[in-house]
């Protein structure tokens, strides 16, 4: 569950705690009265003033008990069907991610033979895309499994040291290639000359997902511009961190999505002039992995049309 979610969890907890606790008071004072007028007509024998029974005070109380145990049942209820909707989900994500593995692995092996066979160059050239769109659908499959894996808690972490900046220069071609042929790819900002303990395939993954979205929700020519930066501690008992941006020339996001872009299947209102082709999972595996790892995500947009900068930070050695 998101921290949100689990705010709205707890308000609704301390609504009902201190629904049940003015309930209780109040019907503790109803009887405490009566129990007084009881003691009262015991030990004295002449005749009591009228006392007026406080039906304001039952009705109170009742109405009080009454409404948290209804509002209880219909949090119960709604919590029921929201984790069967993700169950389903989840379980929807994994029999189709595991259902197109196979022919795409097949078709993969058929595209490969047929490339090496002597074509004409239109030919190649055709077979050459057919071969760009059937990787673009692998990584959308991958997407779709890894989604299921996350949603099963079936994925571990395996942290080793890397130097970052072998990392960054080893991933700059195939960032290349997610983004497209006629892609400007470029590095700006600090060397990142340093020994991190990451997992590698979770840090690729998350950084290959960041790519294939900017390339999603570019406007004309993809642009990604990479900036690196180092963080001395802010005091002796800080820690050196590292930050890389990634700056994209896109559709951006409204201002107030930023903290909801990193939800599973969610769409930002960008007003794109077309549908964005997409599963609606990659920033959310991008954060899910960047959690696993103990990194720091964050996306920001100055609104429509105005790009989006997506941050990752995390410890030093």
């Amino acid at each position: 569950m998101t921290k949100r979610r689990w705010l709205w969890i707890l308000l609704f907890i301390l609504a009902v705690t201190i629904l049940g606790i003015l309930a209780t008071g109040l019907n503790v004072v109803v009887v405490r009265d009566y129990q007084k007028l009881l003691d009262l007509a015991r030990t004295h024998s002449q005749q009591l003033p009228q006392t007026r029974i406080p039906w304001l005070t039952v009705v109170l109380g009742t109405s009080g008990f009454l409404a948290a145990i209804a509002a209880l049942v219909v949090f119960f209820f709604r919590l029921l069907q929201e984790m069967r909707l993700n169950q389903l989900q989840s379980e929807f994500l994994a029999a189709v991610s595991h259902e197109l593995k196979t022919p795409i692995a097949t078709m993969e092996l058929s595209s490969s033979l047929l490339k090496e066979a002597t074509q004409p160059e239109e030919i190649a050239s055709l077979w050459d895309s057919h071969d760009e769109e059937l990787k673009r659908l692998k990584f959308e499959v991958e997407t779709l499994l890894e989604a299921a894996r996350w949603d099963s808690h079936a994925v571990s972490t395996r942290r080793t040291s890397i130097r970052m900046e072998n990392w960054i220069q080893e991933s700059f071609e195939r960032w290349k290639k997610i983004l497209g042929p006629s892609a400007v790819l470029i590095r700006e900002g600090e060397p990142f000359d340093f020994e991190a303990r990451v997992d590698l395939r979770l840090l690729s993954l998350i950084a290959d997902n960041l790519m294939d979205n900017a390339r999603k929700f570019s406007r004309d020519q993809t642009a990604v511009k990479i900036t690196t930066h180092l963080i001395a501690p802010h005091s002796i008992w800080g820690s050196s961190r590292w930050r890389m941006e990634i700056q994209d020339q896109g559709w951006g996001f409204d201002p107030s999505d930023s903290g909801k872009i990193f939800k599973r299947f969610f769409r930002s209102r960008n007003k794109a002039p077309q549908a964005v082709a997409g599963t609606g999972l990659g920033l959310y595996l991008a954060a899910s992995a960047c959690r696993a790892m103990g990194l720091k995500i964050t996306g920001r947009s100055s609104g429509t049309g105005q790009g989006a900068t997506f941050t990752l930070e995390g410890k030093r050695r």
